[in-house]
This record gives structure tokens, C-alpha cells and sequence, in this order.
């Protein structure tokens, strides 16, 4: 058993769910953070469906991106309609990493190229998040989570602070497939979604070179554990043991993004909300 791959009647159900979300949270709309790739396209393109573009307010915050990153977004800006605000943030970065000193701990200096780099680019998604918060509250509006469920399981976003937050989470519980698809239904430009998928942290950056599995076999798996669970993985013999062993190593040392945060329970504290 699997998730079952949206449909129109799901996707026309999950623009109502967003604006019954928008209208329950007493919101005058949303803020988006556009990055020029396909979910933040699909989440602003639903969350204009069910507001207005009156009611949605993309920004573009580049940091050290490529240049089609902004470009990209302002295409998706125009097609949508909706008011875009663009930040670069390079030299704020800079001066972050300058002020708090990690060139010279020395536990940074121990650190690998590669996770050098995880840590930069959890640091400009955090600094990313900062601005997109700021600019909802000052708007009276709540901040879009855009994150898929196959990156979600296998931990490929940034906590506390980063892209796993936000005020909800339209694409939560829908693959990658279902973002294309979905984009496809909106009769968005074709080019969104041939779009090689990158989260735009590091130069020439891939998401599926980062993961280490392709979008289609990830889809797979994150389809089936959402039904079935982690065990129904293991016995997938139809597809390379390395890639199932990579997807569960993964799926459990990621576990802590997306449980809610552990708290020592007291005896006779009863309060739940």
C-alpha cells in the first residue's frame, strides 16, 4: 500500500483548507518565501487561489545564489500576479559568520567540507526564515511552510528557525510527484517544473545529489512509509538494498525535526493547548 498520487478534487480541497486556515487564524494573508524552484511556485500558486494575489506577498531573499535563482523567482512572481520583495542578504551573511567567530573555534575547524556546508546552509535558511517572519508580522500575515513529505522524511530541511517552520504546512503530507503534478493542473510554465530541484545554499547545488537517492525512488519510499510505516521498506527487494538502507538511515536519524520537541512532563501539569 502507498499514498495514493493528488488528484484534482484533493488539490481543489487543500486551496480550501488554506483559506480556511488564513480565515480561522484571523490573517489578512500570507507570506511566501519564492525561492524560484517548484514548491514555494506551487504554495504561492495555492495560496493565490485561495486568497487572491491581493493576499499573498512573495520575497526573494538570495545569499550567495545563482543568478537565475532571482530570476526565476520574479517569473513566478509575474505569472502569479502577486507583489514580490526582494532582499539580498550576502553581505549580512558575511557579517554573521564574521561576528559569531566559527572560523576560529576550533570545533569548527574539525569539521569536513561537506559539513562545513550543511552548517553555512543552515545558517542563510535560518536568516531567510528571520526576514519572511518579520515581514508577516509587520503585515498582520502568517508564513508558509513549503515543505514535500519525501524531503520532510528523510530530514532534508532546517529546524528551528529554518524552512521546516512556519505558521502551516500546505505540501506536508504530498510527494514530489504531487508537486509537479499539482503545478501541471495550475497550467504553470513548463520550465518550473523541468526545473533540476535545488535548495540554493551552496553553488551548483542538487537536492537529489544531497540526498543521495533520486525523486522517483524517494517518492516510492516516502509514499509507503506514510501508509505503511519504516519496516514495509526493508522488504522492497525490487530496489537496490543501498538505497533502501541509505532512505531508512535517513528517516531515523532525522526523526527529532519532526517530532514535536521533547518535554519533562510534571506530575499534576494537565494544560495541553
Amino acid at each position: 500500500m502507498a499514498l495514493k498520487p493528488v488528484t484534482l478534487e484533493e488539490m481543489n480541497a487543500l486551496i480550501a483548507w488554506i483559506r480556511n486556515t488564513v480565515k480561522a487564524a484571523h490573517s489578512k494573508g500570507v507570506v511566501v518565501a519564492l525561492s524560484g524552484g517548484a514548491d514555494s511556485a506551487l504554495v504561492a500558486a495555492l495560496c493565490t487561489h485561495a486568497l487572491g494575489p491581493n493576499s499573498v506577498l512573495a520575497i526573494n531573499i538570495p545569499i550567495e545564489s545563482i543568478d537565475t535563482a532571482q530570476s526565476d523567482a520574479h517569473k513566478i512572481a509575474q505569472w502569479l500576479e502577486v507583489r514580490l520583495f526582494d532582499r539580498l542578504l550576502d553581505v549580512t551573511f558575511a557579517l554573521f559568520m564574521k561576528e559569531i567567530g566559527l572560523d576560529n573555534d576550533p570545533s569548527y575547524e574539525t569539521l569536513d567540507e561537506k559539513k562545513r556546508t550543511v552548517l553555512r546552509g543552515n545558517v542563510k535558511a535560518r536568516l531567510r526564515t528571520t526576514l519572511a517572519r518579520a515581514l508577516a508580522e509587520a503585515n498582520g500575515f502568517l508564513f508558509v511552510n513549503t515543505c514535500n513529505w519525501s524531503e520532510t522524511v528523510v530530514g532534508y530541511e532546517t529546524k528551528e528557525g529554518g524552512d521546516a517552520g512556519g505558521d502551516f504546512a500546505p505540501l506536508a503530507q504530498f510527494v514530489k510527484a504531487d508537486v509537479w503534478k499539482m503545478l501541471r493542473m495550475l497550467d504553470a510554465p513548463q520550465w518550473i517544473i523541468n526545473k533540476i530541484p535545488s535548495a540554493d545554499l551552496e553553488p551548483n547545488q542538487s537536492d537529489e545529489n544531497d540526498i543521495g537517492i533520486t525523486y522517483e525512488v524517494l517518492d516510492t519510499f516516502a509514499s509507503i512509509v506514510a501508509t505503511d510505516g519504516p519496516d514495509a521498506i526493508i522488504g522492497l527487494d525490487t530496489f537496490q538494498r543501498e538505497l533502501r538502507v541509505r532512505f531508512l538511515e535517513l528517516t531515523e536519524n532525522s526523526a527529532h525535526k519532526r517530532l514535536p520537541r521533547p518535554v519533562f512532563q510534571r506530575a499534576g501539569f494537565n494544560f495541553k493547548n
